[in-house]
C-alpha cells in the first residue's frame, strides 16, 4: 500500500461506582490508536477502518485495468474522516484543462459513511472540485453516492462512478458554457457563513474572474436588504436578470477553497466544495 493510514479501535465504556469501574455494556468508544476519543457508538456499529476502503478501492481500479494519473489522501481532525482522491483522465473545459475521478470518503467519528463521489482539478489553476450529489444526479437518477459502512458495496459503486465519469465530464462542460443569477451566487457566498475577511477575499476573487467590478458592492446591498423583507423583494426584482458566468464564478469559489483557506482539516474544505458544486448546476 502507498500510504501510511492510521487505524481506529475499539474500547469498551464504564462509569466509576464507588472505587471501581461498571462497564456500560451496550455502548462502546471508538478511539485512535493513541486514545483520542472519536465517537461514542452503539454496540453494533460496525467500524470499518479507512484501509480497509482504501483497499477495496484499489482493487476496483485493479480490475477495470485502470492506471490513475494521481492519488492523494487527505484527512479530517486527527485522521477522524478519509478523503481519498484518485484522478483518472483530463479533458479541455474552456480555456482550462481539468481532471476528472473519484473522491472517496470514510470516518471514524459517524460524521461521514462510506461515499463515492466525482472529483476534479482545474489543472491550469490547481483548483480542486467536488461533483457532488446534485451533478452525479443530473447523469443518472440511479446514482449511488452514500454506501453507509456496507464495504460490500463499494467496489460496485467505484465502478459505477468511474463508468459514469465521462458522462460527468461531458455534463460539465455543457453546464461550464451556462450563466447564474447573481442572487444565487449571492445565496450560495452568504450560505457559506465565512467570516469577514474570508467573505471579503472571495468577493475579490469573483470580480477578479469575472470581472463585473461591482459585484462587491451589490452584494454588501443583499445582505442590508436581507434584514427586511421589502427591501429584499425590490433588490431581488431590480437584479433578477442580471447573470454571471458560470465556470468563472465557479472557479474563484474554488481558487478560495483550495488556496486560501488555511485549515489542515480536509473535512471542512470538502463541505465547502460540496456546496459550491451548486454553482454549476442552477
Amino acid at each position: 500500500m502507498e500510504f501510511e493510514i492510521p487505524k481506529a479501535v475499539e474500547r469498551p465504556i464504564g462509569i466509576k461506582v464507588g472505587n471501581s469501574w461498571k462497564e456500560i455494556g451496550h455502548l462502546k468508544a471508538i478511539c485512535s490508536e493513541s486514545g483520542y476519543l472519536y465517537s461514542i457508538v452503539n454496540k453494533n456499529y460496525e467500524l470499518v477502518q479507512h484501509e480497509d476502503v482504501v483497499k477495496i478501492v484499489d482493487e476496483a481500479l485493479n480490475e477495470m485495468n485502470v492506471e490513475p494519473l494521481a492519488k492523494r489522501i487527505s484527512y479530517g481532525k486527527m485522521y477522524g474522516k478519509l478523503f481519498y482522491k484518485i484522478l483518472l483522465f483530463q479533458e479541455q473545459i474552456k480555456d482550462d484543462k481539468v481532471g476528472f475521478g473519484i473522491l472517496v470518503t470514510n470516518s471514524y467519528d459517524t460524521s461521514l459513511g462510506i461515499n463515492v463521489l466525482g472529483y476534479g482539478m482545474n489543472f491550469t489553476c490547481l483548483n480542486q472540485m467536488v461533483l457532488g450529489r446534485e451533478i452525479l444526479k443530473i447523469v443518472t437518477k440511479h446514482f449511488r453516492t452514500s454506501l453507509g459502512t456496507n464495504l460490500s458495496k463499494v467496489k460496485d459503486a467505484v465502478i459505477e462512478t468511474i463508468d459514469s465519469l465521462r458522462n460527468v465530464a461531458d455534463v460539465i462542460k455543457t453546464l461550464a458554457e451556462g450563466k447564474i443569477s447573481m442572487l444565487d451566487v449571492f445565496a450560495i457566498l452568504d450560505g457559506l457563513k465565512l467570516s469577514k475577511t474570508a467573505e471579503a477575499k472571495v468577493v475579490h476573487l469573483i470580480q477578479q474572474k469575472t470581472g463585473i467590478k461591482d459585484f462587491g458592492i451589490q452584494y454588501t446591498k443583499y445582505k442590508i436588504a436581507k434584514k427586511k423583507e421589502e427591501n429584499l423583494k425590490k433588490l431581488k426584482e431590480k437584479l433578477k436578470d442580471v447573470k454571471m458566468e458560470k465556470w468563472n464564478t465557479y472557479n474563484a469559489f474554488t481558487e478560495y477553497v483550495t488556496h486560501h483557506t488555511r485549515t489542515r482539516d480536509y473535512s471542512k474544505k470538502f463541505e465547502m466544495l460540496n456546496k459550491v458544486s451548486a454553482i454549476l448546476v442552477k
